[in-house]
């Protein structure tokens, strides 16, 4: 088996999620934690099992096991094990570095090995692990996988989901803003030039928000005689013709308007933030980021009501002081317009710096380590109250967003959050939630806006209605 050593109880949480991952993959492994898991007997002289039933001894390097008698003990038989079956077994023993323990104190047992680091995340540490012990051909027990952990876990009194789990509802508050009204028609404009030659148009110059369909045909919810007077003198509108927006919601149209109606929805968004007096950062190949510069509003900091229904504020705009160098931390918001399964906006904090609270840093390695630093002591609701202040500064006095998308037609948005209730809820909830990261900072996500590009396509006119 593989024996997996780690200092108790200080590295008890990492050696048991290692173990079960271990287990799940059909490796045999024994911990002290999770003992019977592939139906082993509990191993009572720890030494002898080192000796004689080991096929790899697996170190948890960490400030404690690395000055813990017990564990340095198993350690110093692994090394006598390691010697003597060194012509048939290469790394019997794996070290596991999980803390910032410097080589330099490294017990001399271990210090020369190699180390699998986990230092990065867990689940990177365990990848490179799972390649090594399949580059070195160690076995695996069919008694141990899937199974066998699924049983472990329901088998354990304070951890099986069915003993902490409670049949009552429990609400959830999402980032999700609904559309509440769309505007009935869109209008498929068709131009042509007053004289002969090549038509480069670009609709981004337009008052309202469009969307390139072909060279000779754009959208908007903007009437023809609302655009003449916008278009270059040199080409005009031919003919339009009316599209149901339903269709474009329920899927009946081809895809390619799904993408043409999330891009006019963005530009819309876009453009009611910068008249809110937003200020914009714009980051490749992500959603656009609206933030406050100091002092742009009354004390840096916005009114909302809680959820809790009960007024509050929060501060948008702050600052910390880091060797005696002060620097400006702004919370900012970016939206992704998304139809399904109905259609609503995306909303996610960020948080971003400057020197002087107005221009922002760009290197993004040096904001992201300020991030982890500034936040670090951000739990859920002052994320969540954040985003419900600033929700709450751009809606009407009816509690609705509204989005303009030509003179006489906007978008509107509930100015709160679509919630959620699960049937179910778990004990410890509460005390759960204070332990989750951030949800809304989402610059490690790699999910990006799925529009598609019309400017450029040439697109059959089968796809347009007739």
């Amino acid at each position: 088996m593989i024996f997996l050593s780690h200092a108790t109880p200080e590295d008890n949480e990492f050696a048991r999620w290692l173990a079960l991952q271990l287990a799940n993959e059909g490796y045999a492994v024994w911990c002290d934690l999770t003992k019977l898991l592939g139906g082993e007997d509990f191993w009572k002289d720890i030494q002898e099992a080192i000796r004689t039933r080991s096929v790899r001894f697996l170190f948890v390097l960490s400030r404690s096991s690395n000055a813990k008698d017990g564990t340095l003990q198993e350690l110093a038989c692994a090394k006598a094990v390691a010697s003597s079956l060194k012509a048939e077994i290469r790394d019997f023993i794996v070290a596991l570095k999980i803390d910032d323990l410097p080589y330099a104190e490294v017990d001399i047992e271990i210090q020369r090995l190699n180390h699998v680091s986990f230092l990065a995340s867990w689940a990177a540490g365990l990848s490179k692990l799972l390649e090594k012990l399949e580059e070195d051909g160690v076995p695996k027990d069919p008694r141990f996988g899937t199974e066998a952990v699924c049983t472990w876990w329901k088998s354990q009194p304070t951890l099986s989901a069915s003993q902490g789990l409670l049949q009552q509802p429990d609400l959830q508050m999402s980032n999700w803003y609904e559309v509440q009204r769309f505007p009935e028609t869109l209008y498929l404009h068709d131009i042509s030039r007053k004289k002969p030659g090549k038509i480069d148009f670009d609709v981004s110059g337009l008052s309202y928000p469009a969307a390139k369909i072909t060279d000779l045909s754009f959208l908007s919810f903007a009437a023809a005689d609302v655009l003449a007077d916008e278009l270059d003198g040199s080409i005009y509108i031919t003919s339009s013709r009316a599209v149901p927006v339903s269709q474009i919601i329920d899927r009946s149209l081809p895809g390619i308007w799904t993408g043409l109606l999330n891009q006019m929805l963005r530009q819309g968004w876009e453009r009611m933030m910068e008249t809110e007096g937003f200020s914009v950062q714009r980051v490749a190949m992500r959603p656009t980021r609206f933030y406050f510069t100091k002092n742009k509003i009354p004390n840096d900091r916005l009114h909302f009501v809680g959820i809790d229904g009960k007024r509050s504020y929060r501060d948008i705009v702050g600052y910390a002081t880091r060797m005696g160098t002060r620097r400006y931390w702004h919370y900012a918001v970016s939206a992704k317009p998304e139809l399904s399964p109905f259609p609503h906006f995306v909303v996610r904090g960020h948080v971003v710096f400057s020197d002087a609270g107005d221009i922002l840093w760009d290197n993004a390695e040096k904001s992201a380590k300020a991030r982890r630093n500034q936040c670090k002591g951000w739990w859920n609701d002052e994320w969540r109250d954040r985003m419900l202040a600033i929700t709450t500064h751009i809606s009407d006095e009816l509690g609705n967003i509204q989005i303009p998308m030509s003179p006489d037609q906007s978008i509107v948005l509930n100015g709160r959050p679509a919630s959620f209730e699960s049937p179910v809820t778990y004990q410890g909830v509460a005390e759960m939630d204070e332990l989750l990261d951030d949800y809304y900072d989402d610059d490690e996500d790699e999910d990006r806006f799925e529009e598609i590009q019309a400017d450029g396509s040439q697109q059959s006119q089968t796809d347009l209605p007739s």
